[in-house]
């Protein structure tokens, strides 16, 4: 008999999501403000002091995507972190299909997870915790059983700083979820590939019966796997003959496994910085080719002006020759030639924007005001005056006048 018993949990919701809300593409981020900060902060200290084996957190956006501020502690989200134990969230989901499965190891020690878009994917997480090890699957609707391995946990999701791994080494049995709405009838486990060869039984609940548990164990030696990463796979089989194998990586030891691809660097990227340097790159590289020409033109205007008169008649000339190579398919036959010929062509069109200066100086101020003024200043609510600014070229943020 296995006795099932509870852990001091604690769940928090961190909701950042913008105020008022807007709609796409405006909502990709989210915000926290200093009265947010303060109360994460607040129930944070409160589940470290009363020393509960874990704060669960959960919100819609990942943390590369949220926009904080400083608590009235001077804390920062990054430094709020180091008391989470696992960050659930969804909003990037799998990346439009490209990073199935989205999960992360941060340096602070906790896990952040994505899960998949209900909606579109048509999928759901359970998730369970076994003597303080965090586990869980994700999994399509309609698809049975479900099997959710807790004993040994999975290595690419363990988080050594979080969690006590050497309960791994010293237990007794090997324990799993599984989950159908039809009776479960058989189950192989095999480690490294080999099956194991200890039967497995159903856990009983201490205050209930064998029916209420889905629990199965079956007895291991975990020193037989005390040294680096191993295998272990779990096959169940309904009486409606639906057949699911669970297979994940292992140790006793506390060796991780690295998780790696698009999704593991999705959740490592910081997303806001990203996006107001593409968005700052972008303004600055404008002005540069609106700019550089412009300076070098005058340049040699006042050096050699003579020799500026002559260079001016040869830049139309190439001009006019570039733009006749252009609508030939003898140039389209030479990408190198043509890409050339284009970059030249381009270049001398912004050079000609220098002696148009009515022309020249809006676009200047343009890309010289755009990221530090305002956009514009007017009522948006009978009474109040706004001015909006553009502070990460994707969310806006308002200020009251």
């Amino acid at each position: 008999m296995v006795a099932l018993f509870c852990l001091l949990l604690n769940t928090l919701l961190l909701d950042p999501s913008p105020d008022p809300g807007a709609s796409r593409p405006f909502n990709f981020f989210g915000t926290l403000d200093v009265e947010d900060m303060d109360h994460l902060s607040s129930a944070l200290h409160e589940f470290s002091d009363a020393r509960h084996n874990h704060t669960i957190v959960f919100g819609h956006y990942p943390l590369v995507t949220i926009s904080d501020t400083y608590s009235s502690r001077g804390e920062t989200l990054s430094e709020l972190t180091q008391l989470f134990s696992v960050y659930l969230c969804g909003h990037l989901h799998t990346a439009t299909g490209l990073a199935h499965r989205m999960y992360a190891r941060h340096l602070e020690g906790f896990l952040e997870l994505e899960v998949a878009d209900l909606g579109w994917s048509h999928e759901y997480r359970v998730f369970a915790v076994d003597h303080d090890l965090l586990s869980f699957t994700d999994t399509p609707l309609d698809r049975w059983p479900i099997v959710v391995i807790t004993n040994p946990k999975d290595a690419a999701v363990l988080a050594p700083e979080r969690e006590p791994f050497g309960r791994i080494a010293a237990s007794s049995h090997l324990r799993f979820l599984a989950f159908s709405p039809h009776e479960l009838t058989s189950f192989h486990i095999e480690i490294d590939g080999e099956p194991h060869p200890e039967p497995v039984t159903r856990a009983v609940h201490m205050s209930g019966g064998e029916k209420a548990s889905p629990l199965y164990v079956a007895r291991w030696n975990p020193s037989s796997y005390s040294k680096g990463v191993h295998e272990i796979s779990i096959t169940v089989t309904d009486k409606a003959g639906n057949t699911v194998t669970k297979t994940q990586k292992f140790s006793v030891d506390g060796t991780t496994v690295e998780l790696l691809g698009l999704g593991r660097l999705l959740l490592s990227l910081n997303f806001n910085f990203l996006v107001k340097l593409a968005f700052l790159g972008a303004d600055a590289m404008t002005l540069a080719l609106l700019l550089l020409p412009t300076m070098w033109v005058r340049y040699l205007n006042y050096s050699n002006p003579a020799g500026f008169a002559l260079w001016r008649k040869a830049q139309l000339e190439h001009m006019s020759g570039v733009r006749s190579a252009l609508s030939m398919r003898s140039a389209l036959s030479s990408p190198a030639t043509f890409f050339r010929e284009f970059s030249v062509s381009t270049l001398l069109r912004f050079a000609e924007l220098s002696q148009r200066p009515s022309v020249l100086l809006p676009l200047v101020a343009y890309g010289v005001y755009i990221p530090f003024f305002p956009w514009f200043i007017g009522r948006f609510i009978r009474y109040r005056m706004f001015s909006l600014f553009e502070r990460s070229s994707v969310t806006l943020v308002f200020f009251c006048i």
